[in-house]
């Protein structure tokens, strides 16, 4: 028989036994492989505790996701909402008691599916912001000129190259023509590329309005029917020794007089609109 005095009792009751703390399950921190593929497709640490464990228990309430995570109530709706915007769990009614249950694995292409048109819509963005620069690095009061400078052997397939920008170039700043002076070396040595270079479907869209000296090769080429280039011959005995062509804000010259020959191009607003007048001003005194 246990006797308890009436002081330890008393004392029993002042100093009640403290009562231990039950602590929340943790969510495990060693990561597994399910749980790297799903941080590598942009999922958090609290999104797969939740993911994973309806995925392994179906169908489950709130406080069971509670429960079973670790995770608070308010933590719970927080990572609900974000899974089901990444679309790969439903609401579902369990006994009458809201809940929520992962859709098939499957769903998880939705995510990359996203990712992906973000990526497209990104990449427009892109490019509209990297054509808006240019236009204010072409329209800045002091532009850096560019100038490349290309060997002889180099030549035609830089202008093959360069034919589309050139010509879109020429279209936005330059009214759609090209003006320039066409040396007849120039004709001669390459006259394989000439005849591609002018047929290229953005070089047909602009006008060129060049001058030019009479030979053979200009013979050659009034033959070649190309209707968007027209020439006009030297009326006096200024002897020009290089080809030069203004595209919108480019400016082409070509050696090919004596060896080695070579292109420079020159990318600067100012010259080429400088040379523009000069080219126009001579091809009004031609007749």
């Amino acid at each position: 028989m246990t006797i308890f005095s009436r002081h330890s009792r008393l004392n029993t009751i002042a100093n009640p036994m403290p009562r231990t703390k039950q602590k929340r399950p943790q969510i495990k921190k060693e990561e597994s492989l399910l749980t790297r593929l799903l941080h590598e497709i942009g999922f958090t640490d609290k999104e797969i505790a939740v993911y994973l464990t309806l995925s392994e228990h179906g169908s489950l309430t709130v406080p069971s996701l509670v429960r079973l995570t670790g995770l608070r109530r308010t933590t719970i709706y927080s990572v609900t909402d974000q899974l089901l915007e990444k679309g790969v769990i439903v609401e579902d009614a369990i006994k009458h008691r809201s809940g929520f249950m992962a859709l098939p694995p499957e769903n998880l292409h939705k995510i990359a599916d996203r990712y992906e048109a973000d990526l497209r819509q990104l990449r427009g963005k892109a490019e509209r912001l990297i054509i808006e620069l240019n236009k204010v690095n072409v329209k800045s009061a002091y532009p850096v000129p560019n100038i490349i400078l290309i060997q002889e052997d180099q030549i035609a397939e830089h202008m093959t190259e360069q034919a589309s920008r050139l010509a879109e170039d020429a279209l936005r700043f330059g009214n759609g023509t090209v003006w320039g002076f066409t040396d007849q070396t120039y004709l001669d040595r390459y006259w394989e590329h000439v005849p591609k270079f002018l047929n290229h479907p953005k070089i047909k869209q602009v006008k060129l309005r060049l001058i030019g000296e009479r030979g053979p090769a200009e013979e050659k080429m009034a033959k070649s029917g190309f209707t968007h280039r027209e020439i006009k011959f030297w009326h006096t005995s200024l002897d020009f020794t290089c080809s030069m062509w203004v595209y919108g804000t480019f400016v082409i010259m070509v050696i090919t007089r004596q060896r080695p020959y070579y292109l420079i191009e020159i990318h600067d607003e100012v010259l080429a609109n400088n040379l523009r007048l000069v080219f126009q001003s001579l091809w009004a005194t031609i007749p």
